[in-house]
This record gives structure tokens, C-alpha cells and sequence, in this order.
């Protein structure tokens, strides 16, 4: 096993330019960029993705608990921020792969958008 924790940074590196967003991308790099000298690069891309994360569970709370309206400012904001991760999320890219929490997600994550109407959230609230 390789133990040179520099060895994956460049690999990060390219994903990060592929997606900018990409939450999970953001805290590994930030983590191998600590690690590797440059702890200021490294906060910042760990926050960038607890910016990110924090608001799409936001976004997603607020339609099972029916603001609506919350719910579609906060997609707004995280929408503004991590465009690209929002793209993902809004064409069906989910992290998990339990069918239920994808269904529920991605289906309160239309709804912020305003792309599925708010009463397609009733059957799986």
C-alpha cells in the first residue's frame, strides 16, 4: 500500500477543474492540500464544500417540512454557489443508493426548483 499521501493530489487536482462543485471532491482535496503544505488552500475548499452540502439538506428539509418557499431561496443560494453540484443533483446524480432516500431527494430538490409541483412531496414525506 502507498503510504505518500501526495501521490492522489494531482488525480484531485484534475477532478476538482472537471467539477469545481463536486462536494465530496472539494473535502478530499482539501484534506490531501492541508496535509501537503498549503493549510489555507485546503479550509477553504473544505468550507466550499460544507457551504454546498449543509444547503442542499437545507433545501431538501424545508419541502418535507412544507416551506415551500424556503425551501425554493435556498435552492436559489446553493444554486448560485455550487451550479454545477445542483445540475447533478436535478439530473437524478445522488451520492446514495438507498432507492427511498433518492426518491425523496430528488424529488424535494424539483420541487425547490420549482420544476415538480409542491404536492408530489406528500407521498413520501
Amino acid at each position: 500500500m502507498n503510504q505518500d499521501a501526495a501521490a492522489g493530489l494531482p488525480e484531485l487536482r484534475q477532478a476538482h477543474n472537471l467539477n469545481a462543485n463536486c462536494a465530496v471532491t472539494l473535502c478530499w482535496l482539501g484534506f490531501y492540500e492541508a496535509v501537503n503544505g498549503s493549510p489555507e488552500a485546503g479550509v477553504r475548499l473544505a468550507e466550499a464544500a460544507q457551504a454546498a452540502t449543509p444547503l442542499i439538506l437545507g433545501t431538501i428539509a424545508h419541502v418535507g417540512l412544507g416551506r415551500i418557499e424556503r425551501a425554493a431561496a435556498q435552492f436559489r443560494r446553493v444554486e448560485r454557489i455550487a451550479p454545477k453540484l445542483v445540475e447533478a443533483r436535478l439530473s437524478g446524480r445522488w451520492l446514495s443508493s438507498d432507492p427511498n432516500y433518492h426518491a425523496r431527494a430528488h424529488t424535494f430538490f424539483r420541487i425547490a426548483a420549482g420544476l415538480a409541483p409542491p404536492q408530489a412531496a406528500d407521498a413520501l414525506r
